[in-house]
């Protein structure tokens, strides 16, 4: 939801005019997904106790000897809950957003996004349900359009704002003249 909520955010600021949408995108919907992959992931373990299976590190870590994507879930996971953590903790440092590093680093929650359906499309003991499978393809479909929106309002800021110049040259002089037109 958060990366929903972040990739369309101009659209949603022009249809939904209020400050406190930041709020929301940046803490709420973040804090909130965040304690869900925590709790999704102490009840793992917890039933995998439960079933008799005890906790080893290693189990967090990627396998070597089957080096699938399917094999190596829970690593996806983990990474996916580190680096969506560190975003959601970089993003209320104030003055960080503005950084040129920034936009870089705060561009990989959208592979964590893909990393999560893959996990849950995969790993999850409802995704064979239509439900389900609707819900991810619904989440990854919204973050691309809103990816591509983002790209395309990107693109369009940076042509507008550039100037624009047009050469003229006098036939009967040496001399060009040159005229920069700024957008308003």
């Amino acid at each position: 939801i958060t990366m929903v909520l972040g990739a369309l955010r101009s659209f949603l600021i022009a249809w939904y005019k209020n400050a406190s949408f930041w709020e929301i995108h940046t803490k709420w919907t973040s804090s909130v997904g965040i304690g869900m992959i925590v709790s999704h992931l102490v009840i793992y373990f917890l039933y995998q106790n439960r079933l008799g299976i005890s906790f080893k590190l290693a189990s967090l870590l990627p396998t070597t000897v089957s080096w699938t994507a399917t094999s190596n879930l829970i690593f996806i996971g983990i990474i996916s809950l580190i680096t969506l953590t560190l975003n959601t903790i970089i993003a209320h440092i104030p003055g960080v957003t503005g950084k040129k590093w920034w936009r870089p680093v705060h561009i990989l929650n959208y592979l964590v996004l893909f990393l999560i359906i893959f996990h849950a499309f995969y790993g999850g003991s409802d995704s064979s349900k239509p439900l389900f499978r609707t819900l991810y393809f619904s989440f990854l479909a919204l973050a691309v359009f809103g990816m591509f929106y983002r790209m395309y309002k990107v693109y369009r800021k940076r042509t507008s704002l550039k100037p624009k110049m047009t050469e003229k040259l006098d036939p009967n002089s040496k001399s060009y003249d040159i005229k920069v037109n700024f957008p308003n």
